[in-house]
């Protein structure tokens, strides 16, 4: 018991300890059971106590039910139940709850339905959710005098709910009414007779709530217009640069259409937290984003990443004069780390000393680079000289033109500079001339082929 009363008139309460535990005693059970009641004889009564509550916070809570057995205990059955925000008489403290005299409430439930039966006991039970002390007083069951009609009042509580949450209605209507017929559109149930009706509102909106209710002298109803506010979950998206990557490649998740998101790769455990979400996915995986509405409701939505295995690392043989590299979807030739423009086919020829790699690239757009550099020293790959005179090139250096004799057929004339980047590639006959010009200063390598045969030289260009 405690030393305070409802309303401050009397000296002592019933009190619910639900907060002086050092331990969650979440689920624990606290009970007071009646004496028999015969309401064949006492029909129409009420059961009526005043009560005080203050949540611990919002995460913790408790809730007072009240039960009723006609079979002395065998059976226990709900009748009336209000938790948390519905049962608070007094704003959430975190710190031991004592009520003051204005923070206490009055409860009056009809025992109607329990008409016609002579062996009732009834119990009053807290369930414990770890949150604050529920003070009882005043527990009074009666039949009352009815003298005038019905006066109707009532309230949702809560009244601003999500989407699919649930209303318990609660009738305060004086002048001890005997029956209820409530309307409520958008709930489910749309229509009821109980007292203290809960209902669910599935669908976003506003929703009035209309309630008559009368006694033998007659009665009246009440509308409360717009009474019931349901707020849709937030429409959560999830953003992404694409879906599908390569494995070893990163991905920026962005969330929009909430507020505090929460990240997840299995739908469970949290991975990570804010609107933007960085990862390196192994294999493909589904994120799964949570995020909350204006009132603190969950909702969540999920993409689906797709990681591509990388390809093979290429290998890269000699074929003739070319090399060669395993088969893919297409193919980006290199000397010495510096991409070869133009040159993406499976195999190139090269036209001056240096090393070579080759990065491959699948159906998917995975890539691999050869793992090892192929070293060519393409003077050594001169088969025969070009005809019976030797190939000469002059001037060198050069400045304009380079004149290039002993060719006794057509030929091809690929310039190559030191970068392995092919400037003039040309069809020349015997005796003519290759405008150099537009070439910048450097050493650059002229590859002289005819028939199948190769001759380099060094050029130098002023």
């Amino acid at each position: 018991f405690a030393n305070v009363c409802a309303f401050g008139v009397g000296a002592w309460s019933y009190v619910m300890d639900n907060y002086t535990d050092t331990s969650d005693i979440s689920g624990t059970e606290d009970a007071m059971i009646s004496a028999e009641f015969d309401f064949a004889t006492n029909p129409d009564s009420y059961f009526g106590f005043d009560h005080a509550y203050a949540r611990y916070s919002p995460e913790y809570t408790d809730t007072l039910t009240l039960y009723y057995t006609l079979d002395c205990g065998d059976s226990w059955l709900p009748f009336w139940t209000q938790g948390g925000e519905g049962l608070a008489t007094a704003p959430d403290n975190m710190n031991e709850f004592i009520p003051t005299a204005d923070e206490w409430d009055s409860m009056m439930i009809s025992l109607a339905f329990l008409n016609g039966q002579s062996s009732v006991h009834i119990a009053i039970t807290n369930r414990s959710g770890w949150g604050n002390k529920l003070y009882i007083d005043n527990i009074n069951i009666f039949t009352p005098a009815i003298v005038n009609p019905s006066w109707t009042d009532f309230a949702g509580l809560p009244d601003t709910i999500c989407e699919g949450d649930m209303v318990s209605f609660q009738d305060w209507s004086l002048n001890y009414p005997t029956s209820w017929n409530w309307t409520l559109p958008g709930g489910t149930p749309p229509v009821s007779t109980d007292q203290n009706p809960v209902v669910q509102y599935n669908v976003a909106g506003e929703y009035d709530v209309d309630l008559a209710t009368s006694n033998i002298a007659g009665g009246d109803n009440w509308t409360y217009v717009d009474h019931i506010t349901v707020v849709p979950f937030a429409n959560l998206t999830i953003s992404s640069g694409s879906t599908t990557i390569c494995q070893g490649d990163g991905i920026i998740l962005t969330a929009s259409g909430g507020q505090n998101y929460s990240w997840s790769s299995d739908g469970y455990n949290v991975i990570g937290y804010g609107s933007n979400y960085f990862s390196f996915p192994n294999q493909t995986t589904t994120y799964t984003l949570f995020g909350e509405n204006s009132l603190g409701c969950q909702s969540s939505t999920q993409i689906t990443i797709i990681v591509n295995p990388l390809p093979a690392v290429p290998t890269i043989s000699l074929s003739g004069n070319d090399l060669m590299s395993s088969s893919s979807a297409s193919y980006q030739w290199f000397s010495s780390s510096v991409s070869i423009p133009g040159e993406i086919a499976q195999t190139y020829m090269p036209l001056v000393d240096g090393t070579y790699s080759v990065l491959a690239t699948d159906i998917n757009g995975c890539t691999a680079l050869s793992a090892d550099e192929i070293f060519i020293l393409t003077e050594s790959k001169t088969r025969t000289s070009i005809g019976s005179d030797a190939v000469s090139i002059s001037p060198n250096p050069a400045s304009d033109y380079l004149n290039i004799s002993g060719l006794n057929n057509n030929a091809t004339v690929k310039v190559i500079s030191l970068e392995g980047r092919l400037v003039i590639d040309s069809q020349l006959q015997p005796e003519q001339s290759i405008d150099v010009s537009g070439l910048s200063q450097g050493l650059y390598t002229v590859s002289v082929i005819t028939n199948g045969n190769v001759t380099n030289h060094k050029v130098i260009i002023e």
